[in-house]
């Protein structure tokens, strides 16, 4: 995964694309947590730090190992979430020396 950048789904569309493109952005609760982590990181940051923040912020059940949930949490933040906000210019994933979110805190304010 390399550093995004397309052109913003909020910027000159008819509100019924914005309402889909918010639909999608806010139907996942892993993406709504995401979100509200995202939105309290100063700058850059480190994917396994987010994850963390993110299996913190979700809380686990008592059944599951926390590594196991750690590295099903990883996994779908790269894969899954963070695509799609990088699509939505929320954020800027960098990957060429580890892997590092950079949220965009004024698309951040003005969504949440």
């Amino acid at each position: 995964m390399s550093t995004h950048s397309t052109t913003s789904p909020f910027a000159d569309e008819p509100n019924l694309q914005t309402e889909e493109t918010l639909g999608r952005l806010f139907a996942d609760p892993r993406r709504r947590t995401l979100l509200r982590v995202l939105a309290s990181c100063e700058g850059r940051v480190e994917l396994d730090r987010l994850t963390e923040r993110v299996v913190d912020a979700e809380g686990s059940a008592d059944h599951d190992d926390p590594s196991d949930q750690f590295d099903r949490t990883l996994v779908s933040l790269y894969h899954c979430h963070l695509p799609v906000l990088a699509d939505a210019d929320l954020v800027t994933i960098d990957d060429d020396d580890g892997v590092f979110v950079t949220p965009d805190p004024a698309a951040l304010d003005q969504l949440l």
